[in-house]
């Protein structure tokens, strides 16, 4: 049973061979370029909050659409430089790139289901460097993280996406459960896909 759960293993390896195979100087600018996204949405987040408070008007929702958008581009771009579109795929195309840079724990990686914990958030890190308390985390979480949940969508509109739990959202892990609907996979317990409009 764990063989078919972890049915590419050797995708995981791979990732993480490439990882610690780097250069120093090479995962330097990774992790800056992680670090830059970070602080460019920090920054986005005071401008929409103060526009919020000076004009009484809802700036979030706006963020809300354009990060879904984006993410949802960003997805689909992936699956044209893609081999396939299953979550095999995925992996290569999107997770892979994570894998090394924290803790993860496996549960899931076939061709109907993707689950895995990550344990560490560097955007945490990253925000709370920037003076962010954890409410205001809280608070920017689920619009920060909706763009992983738009690519993902992007890349296969068949792919059913929960996230339970966020470490952005106060959890001590973020959640990834991936189900390919198309490949027959069994609908996913803890619920469905976080949209735009499930964000208050």
């Amino acid at each position: 049973m764990a063989k078919e759960r972890i049915q590419y293993m050797n995708l995981l390896s791979q990732a993480k061979k490439r990882w610690t195979e780097l250069p120093a100087e090479a995962k330097d600018l990774v992790l800056a370029r992680h670090a830059a996204g970070a602080r460019a949405f920090d920054l986005l987040w005071r401008v929409i909050k103060r526009i919020e408070e000076k004009h009484h008007i809802d700036v979030k929702g706006i963020l809300r659409e354009e990060r879904w958008n984006q993410g949802f581009a960003m997805g689909q771009e992936l699956a044209k430089k893609s081999e396939g579109n299953g979550i095999k795929d995925l992996y290569n195309a999107f997770f892979a790139q994570f894998e090394g840079k924290g803790s993860r724990v496996w549960f899931e990686l076939n061709d109907l289901r993707q689950h895995h914990w990550t344990l560490e958030c560097p955007n945490l890190e990253h925000f709370k460097a920037f003076g962010r308390t954890d409410e205001e985390i809280k608070e920017m979480g689920p619009y920060f993280c909706l763009q992983d949940d738009a690519i993902i969508k992007g890349f296969n509109s068949n792919f059913e996406v929960s996230a339970p739990t966020r470490i952005l959202q106060g959890d001590d892990h973020c959640t990834w459960i991936i189900e390919d609907h198309a490949g027959k996979a069994e609908p996913i317990p803890e619920g469905g896909l976080r949209s735009p409009e499930e964000i208050p």
